[in-house]
């Protein structure tokens, strides 16, 4: 394009797009100026009035653009698509207005998309959760912290943060995002971090649209009535004589106006008073039945629905309780459940009489005067068609203001139970800053669902006063004109609320569904939550423990995120003591989830002398166990109440003795109510060696064959715990016991001790056999007792002998790279090594605790928690390229770290060091070129 070429610019004041005259693109500059108009009001939308005063688009390469000089110009191809135009606005105006989001590509991209949507209906948002729905359930990963986020799940996460918070708070984020602190820019603006937000998106995307409102809820309003058939009968009964006493009253003033009156009859106006009078009496009286017999039947259905709900709770796993929030599902029993009987008891109580109302009343019309009618029913459609616009948006409204509640209850409860951490850390202005926003959200919700129910509500109100309008005139034409009687048009007049105001009030039971339905939906995904850990249709009884308890090639990881076992094998004799130890993340309190069927392993198996866990019954499993927890759960009731949990037919005699046993009688002496003292919510009244007497007292009354005792003295300090062990070695004395424990002193007690490392056994033996071998559990009894030097060379060994690189390496010569081995000190919220930066050094934490760190574009997430015997970089030694992550210790940590350099002049003066090495990595590139 040249300056003298001519040019036609074709949009308005705002946006212009220029092309040479003739051109195929001056054919395309119409179509695309209009799309370009539509994208920039949606921007505008989200970020403000623009500050270029006019965007310039050449629809060509220009040779010379001298022409355009000191003008905003933009370049797009001719044969582009609406999209493309729409991408290279939204880059364009995020360079000018958020710099930092236009360098991210999930939130350039996902407000790209939801411009196209809106601007150009190019995506349906909608059809886009349904297609990311169907990935999930195909168990494909969709997250927005991926390296390369697709533009589906860009556009659907934007799409979702602006219409649940708003575009202008959208635009806010955008405009404040820190990429170096991205947690801190959505916290100050949507009071929540990047995270949760990616969770509250997700349970959108997988929430299912469903069937019609009405049809869900009779779904499951059916079975619950079906019981109660004769109330119903009698009920059906009442609404019958309650619509021939509503008609009857309207047609008896026609009767009055056009027969008694005219005839001037004292006798028939006598019995005519005397026979309504005794109508309304019988009516009142069916009238209070009727309420009270509906009301029975409401609390019926719906005690029957909480109870359904509360016993399928019982019956969910940990996996749900791991990821479900207490407030939320409070809100689902208490708050949802409300909003429900108020519809049902209106859809119960009035719904139907209401129809039948209607329909006699049109009827009744007809038979009076047809034409009067015929006009009159006109206004009828009116009443459908505002229902039918309305409904989505009350459902939509309705369900958002029932998750909103369910957030502030959770906010409230979580905290209520954390006020000791938010007192020590003075945290109280920030949960009411975080409380102020959910509020502000709930507030907005509701008005939003009070503003479509004002709207329904007026436009009800109009189409009544119309139709009653067309009696009071046309009606009074024709009385007028001798062609209709007073008593006719007073029968009229009087049947009209008959008509309307049971059409209102149904398009009313509609509007109070509608409203439910978000409710009902929120109780349904409650109710079709899966129960996974549960008996198979063929289960047994779990006979008696006789032999063994097994682990076989067990490997499992929460949620099918990180393995924490891997191929575990562990065997546990009848009668037997096994002490299972290992740092913390090993695995430990793992096996006991697995063992209690709290989870199902991934792979291998878990048997009870050869039943597989799985093929057994839960109850008959349970029953034969006994299990004292890290932290013993009080329940706000009784003491006696407490011990007998789990064995509630347990005599006083019986209980009295399983509390003497765990050395509890003492402290039951000093309460002034002894045994029936209320021990106070979560056993506040209660020291913690108290508590875990307690825990050892319901193990000891339900005399279990199988004792687990789970970090049992773990919380407790030294001298109680001394106390507590002599207590717990005569409960384990003559049943099968596992203890997972990392204090050793009750380790040392058990007939066998299991050591595990990363989700595997490294060694087993007694405790002198395994103190006598210097491996893990010597390390781990070292350290406890406080001998370890500071660097020795045993307990490197033990942890170098994970390193897969060094897997081949004899003990001599872990012994030397353990010699070179380098101790470094970091403090809390210091990076050790940071992503993007030369490999040059591999760590073994020697303690303290650390976070793995990848930065994606949205600012550092941790993805992994490193702790004691971990260790990391293990390429650095050979390859010395970027580290792909940060690792951050989150306490005072110390390592030990070997160089690049180093290791690289150990190979060189010792060759096993190299014919190691060599030997790995070369079995190492066999395994891939086999596989390839």
């Amino acid at each position: 394009m040249s300056v003298d070429a001519k040019l036609i610019e074709t949009g308005d004041k705002r946006l212009k797009l220029v092309a040479l005259q003739g051109s195929y693109a001056a054919t395309r500059a119409k179509q695309l100026a209009r799309v370009g108009q539509r994208a920039q009001v949606e921007l505008d939308r989200f970020l403000g009035p623009d500050s270029a005063d006019i965007v310039k688009i050449l629809l060509s390469d220009p040779v010379d653009d001298r022409a355009f000089l000191g003008q905003h110009v933009l370049t797009v191809r001719p044969e582009s698509s609406d999209t493309d135009l729409i991408e290279l606005l939204v880059d364009d105006r995020l360079e000018r207005a958020a710099p930092a989001a236009a360098h991210s590509p999930i939130l350039r991209d996902g407000l790209a998309g939801v411009v196209a949507a809106r601007a150009v209906t190019a995506i349906d948002l909608d059809e886009l959760k349904d297609v990311l729905r169907e990935r999930i359930e195909e168990g494909q990963d969709v997250t927005i912290f991926s390296p390369e986020v697709p533009s589906a799940v860009a556009t659907s996460f934007v799409g979702f943060l602006s219409d649940e918070f708003g575009v202008t708070v959208f635009g806010n984020f955008l405009k404040e995002y820190d990429p170096d602190r991205p947690d801190q820019s959505a916290q100050n603006t949507f009071h929540r971090p990047i995270g949760t937000l990616e969770e509250l998106w997700l349970q959108e995307v997988t929430r299912r649209r469903g069937a019609s409102p009405l049809r869900a809820f009779l779904r499951q309003i059916f079975p619950l009535l079906r019981p109660h058939w004769k109330e119903q009968l009698e009920l059906g009964i009442y609404r019958l004589f309650g619509l021939g006493y509503g008609l009857l009253i309207p047609l008896s003033g026609k009767y009055l106006l056009d027969n008694i009156i005219p005839g001037r009859d004292g006798y028939r106006l006598t019995i005519f008073v005397v026979i309504l009078a005794a109508l309304y009496i019988v009516n009142a009286m069916v009238e209070m039945r009727g309420a009270y017999l509906q009301t029975w039947l409401n609390l019926k259905v719906l005690t029957g629905l909480q109870e359904s709900m509360f016993a399928h709770l019982q019956q969910l796993p940990h996996s749900f309780y791991a990821r479900a929030k207490v407030g939320d599902i409070m809100t689902r029993l208490t708050g949802d459940m409300t909003v429900v009987q108020q519809a049902i008891t209106a859809l119960a109580s009035g719904g139907i009489m209401m129809a039948l109302t209607a329909g006699s009343a049109a009827v009744a019309l007809f038979v009076l005067n047809p034409i009067l009618a015929a006009l009159v029913m006109v206004v009828v459609p009116a009443f459908m068609i505002t229902y039918l616009v309305l409904q989505k948006h009350f459902r939509q409204a309705s369900y958002e203001r029932q998750r909103f509640a369910g957030e502030t209850t959770n906010l409230v409860q979580e905290n209520l139970s954390a006020q000791t951490v938010i007192k020590a850390y003075g945290m109280q202005d920030r949960a009411v800053r975080l409380f102020s926003a959910r509020m502000v959200a709930l507030d907005r919700s509701t008005i939003k669902l009070a503003r479509i129910g004002t709207i329904f509500q007026t436009s009800m109100n109009l189409a009544s006063t119309l139709g009653q309008l067309l009696v009071f005139g046309i009606g009074g034409y024709l009385v007028m004109k001798g062609s209709l009687t007073v008593g006719t048009l007073l029968a009229f007049i009087a049947l009209i609320p008959n008509l309307f105001h049971p059409l209102a009030a149904l398009s009313g039971v509609g509007q109070q569904i509608e409203t439910a339905s978000g409710s009902m939906q929120r109780i349904n995904e409650l109710i079709h939550e899966p129960v996974q850990i549960g008996d198979v249709p063929d289960a047994v009884d779990l006979p008696p423990l006789a032999k063994r308890i097994q682990f076989e090639d067990v490997s499992f990881g929460y949620g099918g995120q990180r393995q924490i076992l891997r191929n575990l094998n562990i065997d546990v004799p009848v009668g037997t003591h096994v002490a299972i130890v290992g740092p913390s993340g090993a695995g430990k309190s793992t096996i006991v989830n697995l063992l209690m069927r709290f989870w199902d392993p991934d792979t291998g198996r878990v048997t009870v002398d050869g039943h597989d866990l799985r093929d057994v019954k839960l109850q008959s499993l349970r029953a034969q166990t006994g299990l004292v927890f890290q932290e013993t759960f009080i329940f706000d009731t009784t003491l006696r109440e407490n011990i007998a949990i789990g064995r509630p037919d347990a005599t006083d005699e019986q209980i009295v003795a399983a509390a003497k046993a765990a050395a509890l009688d003492e402290f039951i002496a000093t309460l002034p109510a002894g045994y029936d003292s209320v021990l106070g919510e979560r056993g506040v009244r209660m020291s913690g060696g108290q508590r875990q007497r307690l825990a050892i007292a319901r193990a000891l009354l339900r005399d279990p064959q199988i004792l687990i005792l789970d970090e049992a003295t773990s919380a407790l300090d030294v001298q109680t715990e001394q106390e507590i062990v002599e207590t717990l070695i005569d409960l384990a004395r003559g049943r099968t016991t596992i203890t997972i424990t990392h204090r050793l002193g009750l380790a040392a007690r058990a007939d066998r001790i299991i050591a595990i490392s990363n989700g595997a056994v490294v060694e087993e033996g007694s405790h002198d056999e395994l103190l006598m071998r210097n491996g893990l559990y010597r390390q781990l009894y070292d350290e406890q007792m406080g001998i370890a030097t500071k660097r020795p060379p045993v307990v490197q060994i033990a942890r170098l002998k994970e390193v897969p690189l060094f897997e081949r390496l004899e003990p001599v010569v872990l012994g030397l790279i353990a010699e070179r081995l380098m101790p470094e000190k970091f403090a809390a919220g210091d990076d050790i090594v940071h992503q993007g930066d030369r490999a040059d050094k591999f760590y073994v934490i020697s303690s303290g605790r650390a976070e793995v760190m990848i930065d994606e574009g949205l600012g550092p997430r941790a993805v992994n928690v490193l702790r004691e015997g971990d260790f990391f970089g293990e390429l650095a030694l050979l390859s010395g390229e970027q580290r792909t992550a940060s690792v951050r210790a989150s306490d005072p940590t110390e390592l030990y770290s070997l160089s690049h350099e180093d290791f690289l002049a150990l190979m060189e003066m010792e060759r096993s060091v190299r014919a190691g090495v060599e030997a790995v990595m070369a079995e190492r590139r066999a395994n891939v070129a086999e596989a390839s």
